[in-house]
């Protein structure tokens, strides 16, 4: 047993995950809810409404039915899909950064809700998780950090085996790239994504990911300046195993990237044509 598998099998009694499969349409394989504690309990994320039943009887088995808290990292369906049936069955409410409240609000108007910030503590036990802000993914995107061993509940921040989807208008790579190095000077052990096993290397991960989204950069700038492609284009040479029912995902995420190299005034991008600043 490596090091880092005895770290992971360490906490396996008070950090618990579990794959919630998605639905055949889904953009990704599945999604991950984590269960932290072993009595009180606090579960973050809630999976795809479509797998409710599995949902709400694996946390009725692992808390012998008692929730004592429910945390959205973020406002995404497959995070947030069963917010309602979880809150209903267990009689908490659901804790959420205010962005993201909104978000959800638009589709689960009764629900009820406890705004929480950067900074937040949530207590579980002896376990104390402090909410870190880190928008990108979603405006209101929130992580949750145990400082003494410097583990992380990751949401969609930095996922296991892919990279995590930026894409406008709500979605913003220029604040993706800061909370990425946000967590890095964290210099944290162990994280549990919302996609993926626990990342046992977080920080050659997270290196990894910005020199890709560098990469990713330099080859949609590259692409634009020929000024002959559509955006369509482009995302099919950027985002080669995109199916044909994705392409507006890649679209959205080329658009991404154009919005960051505006912002940092790099670019000027108007009517297809693009210029160097």
């Amino acid at each position: 047993m490596s090091a880092m598998e005895s770290l992971v099998s360490k906490f396996s009694d008070v950090i618990r995950s579990k794959r919630i499969f998605a639905p055949e349409d889904a953009y990704m394989e599945h999604v991950e809810i984590i269960l932290v504690g072993n009595g009180p309990y606090v579960l973050f994320d809630s999976g795809y409404s479509i797998q409710k039943d599995e949902v709400l009887d694996w946390v009725r088995k692992e808390t012998n039915g008692t929730l004592d808290k429910f945390i959205l990292t973020h406002q995404h369906y497959d995070h947030s899909g069963n917010a309602k049936a979880v809150c209903d069955v267990f009689s908490v409410p659901c804790h959420a950064h205010p962005i993201e409240i909104d978000l959800v609000k638009e589709r689960e108007a009764e629900l009820s809700f406890i705004s929480i910030e950067e900074d937040f503590v949530v207590k579980i036990g002896e376990i104390n998780l402090k909410a870190i802000f880190t928008p990108g993914h979603s405006p209101g995107h929130l992580t949750f950090w145990w400082e003494e061993e410097k583990i992380l509940i990751g949401g969609d921040n930095i996922l296991t085996d892919t990279t995590t989807a930026v894409t406008p208008p709500l979605g913003n790579l220029s604040e993706y790239i800061q909370s990425l190095r946000k967590v890095l000077d964290l210099k944290p052990h162990l994280i549990f994504p919302g996609h993926g096993k626990p990342i046992e290397n977080p920080e050659e991960r997270i290196s990894h990911l910005l020199s890709h989204r560098d990469k990713r950069e330099k080859q949609v700038l590259e692409a634009l300046l020929k000024n002959d492609s559509s955006l369509e284009e482009v995302a099919k040479y950027i985002y080669r195993n995109l199916r044909e029912d994705q392409l507006k995902f890649g679209v959205n995420m080329i658009r991404s990237i154009i919005e960051k190299l505006k912002e940092e005034r790099k670019i000027t991008y108007e009517e297809g044509i693009c210029k160097i600043l």
